[in-house]
Parts: structure tokens; sequence; C-alpha cells
């Protein structure tokens, strides 16, 4: 302890002052009486002339010597070294995903989540941050890539930070933390989760990190998908994770509608996952809602449910039009049992005809019209404009450099090692997306310029068309090896067809990860649209939107168009880190106080924190009792 004040300490000359007025004697006034017989007991000092008297125990002068030490401490503001947070500038990053509504600990009585513990440690190092500190409260859901770029307004406010951590809310959905590699700014991070997170090497020793709960047991359904066998019968894929050490036993239930359709035991082996398919060849081709569920209870339970839309199966038209043997791209689309497949040349094509047209190096004479035909288009090194879209350069010796594999299209689609003898590179669509992209040298210079341009890329339309183009003649073996990347180019011809033929659906795709943005359809954007979530909150969808992000909830979302039922589509949890609750490290915590344990004295620092209210106040219930005792006192001597 010090005191900013310390000269104030002179002021405790006034306690021996104190002493020694309650030890002079009383002054007498002599008095006349009649008689001294009453005077005889009195003792001797009484009738000695001497200025002080023997110091008596008083209750009075005891609370008097310690209110005015009180006093003079609190006047000579006493401070206290308390450990702060190191920084001033913080950023407190909480982990809100599915894995922290699991319990905090495995005891069963226990009733906090790790989402509960984590907030109660965010309060701490509220209460923590120094006098002239300022933090920020990041809600982990929200990173993005452009984080580093939004204003993230942080405040020294304490009540204000406890409120926001307070609303801050949990989500059922899986939160990626390897955007705080990206995270640059001028604030010190401080990430509480309960899991380590993917960061880069020298990025974690500049985030610290605060890990809470135990590790738990737990099992969970990681995937779940509609798939056909070789006689094209519908089943159902189920795959299984059980993380933890020792071996399990396990019912899976399937139901259809909400109705038991067939269930399973399943022997699950530690930290090791299972595949279970159900025959689906009875069921009629119809709308129907699958579910599947596992009768368990263990630390999570969103990961226990998944469900699916089972869709009537659609074939469409697709119509290859070209004046060449493309004899990759034919075979392919010949043997896809999930198409129709016509081949025709520009004379004999109907524009009418097909739900998927792709053009061989051709522009139709009819994409110029006004009038958006229905029809789903692909483009295969066309050579032209187009309404939408100019051809700016033609490029020599293109070489692949990135590709956009978060898109439904490039969904697991291996990188694609590929070289492009000659590209043509369009100007990008406001809705399209580049799917794949490449470093070109531009053709007829003399100098080694390289730029990136697209190769590949593919958007919906204002009216709802879809359109892919592919900026290098993809098929012929003399321009580029792209036709022999397997299984790179099957997986992406296949996906592409299967993209096209969603235009007729109201979103992309029917499954999807909880959290992740839903595509709606643009021939619908323009009616009067809702969301209808699994918890039956109706969410409106404003006009001229397409974009529908509130999908953190796990279930079955219905689609409103005009107040009637469109559509459907489902969100799945389906992240294997999120359902393994066994990835703590040893030095973890189940309450505030080992959590914060973990900060270590190399981390903090020590600051001196004013504690001159305390005594002030004791200062102050003494004066009070001295009062009451005094009063007492002066009543029982009447």
């Amino acid at each position: 302890m010090r005191f900013l004040a310390p000269t104030t300490l002179v002021l405790l000359i006034l306690v021996p002052l104190l002493v020694l007025l309650h030890s002079l004697r009383t002054k007498r006034r002599r008095q006349v009486v009649s008689n001294l017989h009453l005077w005889i007991d009195i003792s001797e000092n009484t009738n000695t002339s001497a200025a002080f008297q023997r110091l008596k125990s008083s209750s009075l002068l005891l609370l008097q010597v310690f209110f005015l030490l009180f006093l003079i401490v609190s006047l000579a503001r006493p401070t206290l070294q308390q450990r702060q947070l190191i920084s001033t500038q913080i950023c407190l990053v909480i982990d809100n995903s599915a894995s922290m509504s699991a319990p905090a600990t495995s005891k069963t009585a226990s009733l906090k989540t790790r989402f509960d513990l984590a907030k109660a440690v965010a309060h701490q190092l509220v209460d923590r941050l120094s006098t002239n500190g300022q933090m920020m409260i990041m809600d982990a859901s929200l990173l993005s890539n452009d984080m580093r770029q939004s204003k993230l307004a942080s405040t020294s406010d304490r009540k204000q930070l406890h409120q926001e951590i307070d609303q801050l809310p949990l989500r059922t959905a899986e939160v990626d933390f390897a955007y705080l590699n990206s995270f640059q700014n001028m604030y010190e991070t401080v990430l509480i989760t309960d899991s380590p997170p993917p960061l880069n090497d020298d990025l974690r020793s500049e985030i610290r990190i605060l890990y809470v709960g135990e590790n738990i047991d737990n099992t969970g359904i990681t995937d779940l998908r509609l798939t056909r066998d070789l006689s094209y019968r519908p089943n159902i894929y189920v795959q299984l994770q059980h993380f933890g050490s020792s071996p399990r036993s396990i019912e899976l239930q399937l139901l259809i509608n909400d109705v038991w359709f067939d269930n399973r035991i399943i022997s699950l082996p530690p930290d090791k996952s299972e595949t279970v398919i159900f025959d689906l060849s009875e069921l009629q081709p119809q709308s129907q809602f699958i579910t599947a569920k596992l009768d368990v209870q263990d630390g999570l339970s969103t990961d226990n449910s998944a469900y699916l839309i089972l869709q009537p199966e659609i074939k469409p038209d697709v119509v290859l039009v070209s004046a060449r043997q493309l004899l990759p791209l034919t075979h392919l689309l010949a043997t896809n049992p999930n198409i129709h497949f016509t081949s025709a040349t520009s004379r004999t094509h109907s524009s009418g005809f097909g739900d998927i047209i792709i053009f061989d190096q051709i522009v139709p004479d009819w994409i110029s019209l006004k009038k958006q035909p229905e029809q789903s288009l692909m483009f295969l090194d066309p050579q032209g404009d187009f309404p939408f879209s100019k051809a700016l350069q033609r490029n020599q010796s293109t070489n692949v450099v990135d590709q956009h594999r978060s898109h439904p299209i490039m969904q697991k689609v291996p990188l694609l090692d590929l070289q492009a003898r000659q590209s043509t590179t369009y100007q990008l669509p406001t809705w399209a997306t580049s799917l794949v992209e490449g470093n070109a040298n531009v053709s007829g210079t003399t100098d080694s310029k390289v730029l990136a341009v697209p190769l590949i890329w593919a958007g919906e339309r204002p009216g709802g068309q879809k359109v892919c183009l592919f900026g290098f003649d993809a098929f012929n073996l003399r321009q580029s090896r792209f036709a022999h990347l397997i299984p790179a180019m099957p997986m992406l011809v296949s996906q592409l067809i299967e993209w096209l033929t969603s235009s007729t659906q109201l979103v992309e795709s029917t499954s999807i990860q909880a959290g992740s943005p839903v595509r709606l359809s643009r021939r619908v954007t323009d009616r009067t649209l809702a969301i209808r979530k699994p918890d039956f909150d109706i969410v409106d969808i404003p006009p001229s939107t397409n974009i529908f992000t509130d999908t953190t909830t796990i279930g079955i979302y219905t689609i409103l168009v005009d107040g009637q039922e469109a559509g459907h589509f489902s969100a799945n949890l389906f992240s294997a880190s999120e359902s393994d609750l066994s990835q703590l490290p040893l030095t973890t915590g189940t309450d505030t106080n080992t959590v914060l344990s973990q900060l270590t004295s190399s981390t903090q620092a020590l600051e001196w924190i004013e504690v001159w209210y305390y005594p002030a106040f004791a200062a102050l219930i003494l004066l009070l009792t001295e009062w009451v005792v005094y009063q007492r006192s002066k009543r029982a001597g009447l």
C-alpha cells in the first residue's frame, strides 16, 4: 500500500492529543454545602490538585480514536496494487458458437454452460480494466475478412460493457476463428473459447486465449444427405461420430414427416465415425421432411438431430449446341442419370427447347433480346460480346491461381492444376461471382504484364436466369487439359449442372450449414416474401433482397411467398469441430477464478488502485456508533 497524499498523515498527531484530552482532570468549582457526610466515600484523587488523572477505559475514546485513524487514512488517499490487463486498448472476443451451449463441467448437478462461464469471466475482465483503458466486446459469430476495416467501437464505460456482455446471444452455429489471422488493428485481443482456434503460430503468441469448461464425451451427427446406389434408388446417408475415450452404443432413429420410419443400434468406437444408410426406395416421389435423431443425452443436444428436404426427382433437359465433337463433355453428359441429354447445332436447335443450354463457341442472336429466356445458360469460350458482359481482351498462357471453394459449384472440387493456352477476359457483371481465376499474359503486348482474370464465372441475373461462362476452350485438349482433370472436372460439371437446375427452385440449396446465408431466387424477390424459422418466428424479407442470413437455428425453414408456403430448406450443425467437446488443453477452468488464473504474471501488469472510500466508509460507521454510545451513556447518567 502507498498513499497519494502522504503529507496528510501528519494529522495522526491528533490521535495522542485526543487521548491527552481524555486524561485531563475536569476543572471543579467550589460549592458551599451544609454537611460533608455524603462526601466521605469520595476517593482521594478527587481532592488532588493535579492537572491529569489516571486514564480510564472508555468505549467512547476507543471509537473516537479509530474514527480519527480511518478519517486520516482516507484523506491520505491510500492505493493498493492490483493486476490489470497489460493493454489499455482491449478487444474481447467471446466464443458464442454451438459448442458453448455444452455444460462447463461433466458433473450432472452443474447447470452452468460454457457460455455462462465465458460471460462471467468477461465481466471479471471488465472489472479489471485499468482506469485509463478502453475495451470493445466482439461477437465471435460476426468475425469476417473485412472486420479490420469496420469501425469497432470501444469504450471505458464499464456499465455499458457489462450490458453488452449480458446481451450477447448464443448461436447454434459454427464460428470460423481463422479470420482472426487477418485481424490487425490497434487493439490487444483476448479470446474466451472452449477449443483451440486455428491461428498462425506468430499470431497465437499475440492473442491471449482463455479456455472455459472441461473435456466431455459427446456423440453427434456430422452429415446427412440423399444418395443413390448403382440402380439409382434413393438412400439416406447418415454419418455419426463419437468424441470420447470409451466405446458407446447408441440408437439412431429416422423419421419421415415426423413419423417413425426406421431405427438402428450403432456401436461407436472411441474417436471414430460410422456411416449408416437407410433405403428409401419404397417412398413416394414427393416432397418430404427427413429427420435423423439420436436417442441420447450427452454434452451437446444441437448435433443429436439433423434435417433434410427430400425433393421429387427433377431431370432437366440439357442441350449441347456445338458444331464440334466434344467427346469428353458429350460422354459425361450422356452418362449422367440425373439429366436428359440432347446434342444439337445452331441450325437445328430451337430457342424454346431445353432447361439448360450449353453453347460451345456460340453467342445466339436471341440473347440480345430484351425478353429474358427462362432457360439456364452455359457458354464455352464464346469469343463474343453479351448484353450483360463485354469481351475485354484475349490472353495467352493463362495459369489458374485461385478458385472460390465455398461456392456451391466449387465445393469439394480439388485445386485445379491447369494452364490454358488462350483465354478471353470478360467484364464481370455485378450479379456474377468469379469461380476460377488465373494470371494471364495479355496478348499483343511487348512487356511481361500479368493480370488476374476470371476464367470461370457464374451468377443469377436480376430476372432469375442463371448464367455460367468459361473464358477458355475447356474441353479442347489442344488448349487445356481440363477434360483430363479427374475427379475435378466431373465434380465441377456435375455440381454446375445441379446449380443451373436449381433455377426453378426458390433457394440454391435445400440443405445448408447453420449460420450460412441462403440465396433466394430473384424470381420471387419482387413479391411479398417471408421466412418461417423452425421456432415459428416469421422474418419478413425486404423487397429486392435475395439473401437471408438468420439461419443459426437448427431445423426446417419455410419460404412464404404472398403468405403461402412455396418451399423449404434445412439448416444443420454438421461440424465435427463443434461436436468435439474434448479439445480443451490441460490448463482450463470450470469457474471464473481458475479461468482467470490462465492470465500469467507475464501477461499482466500491476497498477495502483485508489481505495480511499473503504476507510472513509468505516469512519462514517464509527462516527454513527460513537454518537449512539454517547447518547446511551448520557441517558444512563441521568
